[in-house]
């Protein structure tokens, strides 16, 4: 069973092991590839979260815990924030 991607570095590593499997002929290029291009999708939401957040920050507006930016509408809970802060803060 293939383990759960929760860091970079496993992220990485995965990657990895796909390149030594397409060198060794274990895996279709076009496989490899297709998880290539899932991965660098991963990383640019995460790179644009991260912007968000260092604008957010810049302009003292609230900065959502990372993974937790509200897609759309916020919910009727509000905003979810850093833990710590407080919503009257911005």
């Amino acid at each position: 069973m293939q383990e759960k991607i929760e860091t970079t570095a496993q992220l990485r590593r995965f990657l990895a092991d796909l390149l030594q499997k397409v060198s060794n002929g274990n895996i279709e290029p076009e496989t490899a590839r297709d998880c290539v291009k899932i991965a660098h999708a991963l990383n640019e939401s995460f790179n644009v979260e991260l912007k968000m957040r260092l604008v957010a920050q810049k302009v003292g507006d609230i900065v959502p815990r990372l993974g937790m930016v509200q897609l759309g509408e916020p919910g009727p809970e509000g905003p979810i924030l850093i833990e710590g802060q407080k919503a009257d803060a911005a």
